[in-house]
């Protein structure tokens, strides 16, 4: 069954970086703005293994490093309908 990552940001007040940069930094890993209950989505190939999505959280986090910017990682199959 395929499978998509779902990621919710929360932007502080005083973000250290701009929106637009948060989206091209998550773009580069391969997340796409999507609206609804989450910001992005990220399409896996196949089904990911617990390590792979570890290692996909573990990229989001060194991509917003420093920039103030929370987030929430929610994997769920492709059909699923996330409001």
């Amino acid at each position: 069954e395929k499978m998509k990552t779902c990621l919710k940001v929360m932007f502080p007040s005083q973000a250290r970086e701009t929106i637009q940069t948060v989206v091209e930094r998550l773009r580069i890993l391969g997340f796409i703005p999507v609206t609804g209950e989450y910001d992005f989505e990220y399409s896996w190939i196949k089904h990911p293994k617990i390590d792979e999505i570890v290692a996909l959280g573990n990229s989001i986090q060194k991509a917003l490093k420093d920039t103030g910017i929370m987030f929430k990682l929610e994997t769920v199959p492709k059909n699923k309908v996330v409001l």
